[in-house]
């Protein structure tokens, strides 16, 4: 069962974007797979790569809007005073986090953070490729473990005799029948650690935007205190009305049931969080104007669908008769990618299964972007290339679009994270608990087709 990788935008070669794909691969072979009661090699797991194709903003992205602060502790003071108690038990306020997390939060909210730090972890060691075999099969057997769990009240059950992070440990490590020959979850999960480098890396980004700001704060101090009061003044009414649209939203956010990660909201609106979204906007409008600018035509694919078409073709010439399913999974620009190769570029190609994650391809569908359909037919058929076509989005993630108020014979499926910030887009191929909703359902789409 070849499968074949389309990243979105804003991804670049490096270290980072090399650990990212390692634990990828790892969660897709032995989390993935494995629930399809599939075996499958790295080798037939095929990653193109058009990042390098694609133009790069200037280094500190200069027509980002500014927000300035008075002082370090000004921004941390108002950063405290928006993130709620549980989200501070999260962040490591706590003295056991993990716990804190699974039994404020979820079971496989915590279990995502644990994979995810574990993953940082040994990103530098000896035997990485072993470590990470290990921690995915960690990730695996956690996702068949909490099958006997019938409820959230069994599961804080089980947590109520627990009192420490280090005991969670090493309950996990017994649960999962993992001995510590395969993968020493102790000695590579330092939570505090972990969340200190994190917290560390705020500050220092922090310190470096005041630092940058300086110059111009000074001038702003110079500003006369009248004119200042006068401002205040006629802010005074908004600034009542954003309180009380405040509290009603704080209301709101405490009553949901993922209230942990999503009461992280309100830390939106503050500069690093903003200039992180507006970074991510930026780079979407920016790849997505090169791709459609440069995509080419039926017979003459651009540099971006033509690396694209060449791994897929790849991929479909690994399939056996005893594994005869093409899997391509889509992400973000991606799925626009798979979109124009399945409907105009290469229709001929037969893809046993199409996997969109946080797609646009419905709204520039919409939009009749797409030259190998016509908008004005509703619904727009499937690309008939795509024997079968899943689309997974994030209600939070604001570039993940759902397909069948568009589309008739594509597949919608909700991932609720229960994250809602920036990097909600990004991040659905690190949490473990995304890849088995992945598996669990293609496994009921491949055993049911239509």
């Amino acid at each position: 069962m070849p499968l074949v990788f389309l990243h979105g935008v804003n991804v670049r070669e490096g270290d980072e974007y090399e650990h990212d794909l390692e634990l990828r691969n790892r969660l897709f072979a032995d989390v993935f797979f494995k629930i399809l009661g599939r075996n499958v090699q790295d080798s037939a797991i095929l990653n193109p790569y058009w990042g390098e194709l694609a133009p790069s903003a200037s280094a500190g992205n200069p027509f980002l809007p500014k927000v300035q602060f008075k002082s370090i502790r000004e921004h941390r003071q108002q950063l405290r005073a928006f993130i709620p108690e549980a989200t501070k038990k999260m962040l490591g306020i706590s003295a056991n986090p993990l716990l804190a997390l699974a039994r404020s939060g979820s079971m496989e909210e915590m279990l995502d953070l644990v994979v995810s730090i574990a993953h940082d972890d040994v990103k530098d060691v000896k035997d990485k490729q072993v470590k990470l075999k290990g921690l995915s099969k960690f990730a695996y057997q956690t996702t068949r473990w909490r099958q006997k769990f019938s409820g959230r009240k069994q599961q804080l059950d089980w947590l109520n005799d627990i009192k420490s992070d280090e005991e969670l440990i090493e309950k996990l490590q017994e649960a999962t029948d993992l001995s510590p020959a395969e993968f020493n979850l102790k000695a590579s999960l330092n939570v505090k650690e972990w969340l200190h480098n994190r917290l560390e890396l705020s500050k220092e980004r922090i310190r470096n935007r005041v630092d940058q700001s300086r110059e111009r704060i000074r001038d702003r101090v110079e500003l006369s205190r009248e004119r200042i009061q006068a401002r205040l003044q006629l802010s005074k009414l908004r600034i009542g009305k954003a309180r009380k649209i405040a509290r009603v939203s704080a209301k709101v956010t405490v009553a949901s049931a993922r209230k942990v990660a999503t009461n992280m909201t309100a830390a939106t609106i503050t500069n690093p969080a903003r200039r992180i979204f507006h970074s991510q906007l930026s780079a979407f409008i920016g790849d997505s104007f090169f791709y459609f600018g440069t995509r080419g035509d039926r017979y003459h694919p651009g540099s971006v669908p033509d690396v694209c078409i060449k791994a897929i073709e790849d991929a479909a010439n690994m399939r056996t008769e005893e594994d005869p399913d093409l899997i391509v999974v889509a992400h973000s620009m991606g799925s626009n990618i798979i979109c124009d190769i399945t409907s105009h570029f290469a229709p001929q190609l037969e893809i046993d299964l199409v996997i969109t994650v946080g797609a646009q391809f419905p709204l520039f569908a919409d939009l009749d972007m797409f030259p190998g359909f016509s908008a004005d037919e509703r619904p727009i058929p499937k690309p008939v290339s795509a024997i079968n076509w899943v689309n997974f989005y994030d209600p939070n993630d604001f570039l993940g679009y759902a397909a069948n108020g568009v589309f008739e014979g594509i597949i919608d499926v909700p991932f609720p994270s229960g994250k809602f910030g920036v990097t909600t887009h990004a991040d659905y191929f690190k949490y473990v608990s995304f890849y088995e909703l992945m598996g669990s359902t293609i496994k009921d789409v491949l055993d049911n087709p239509q």
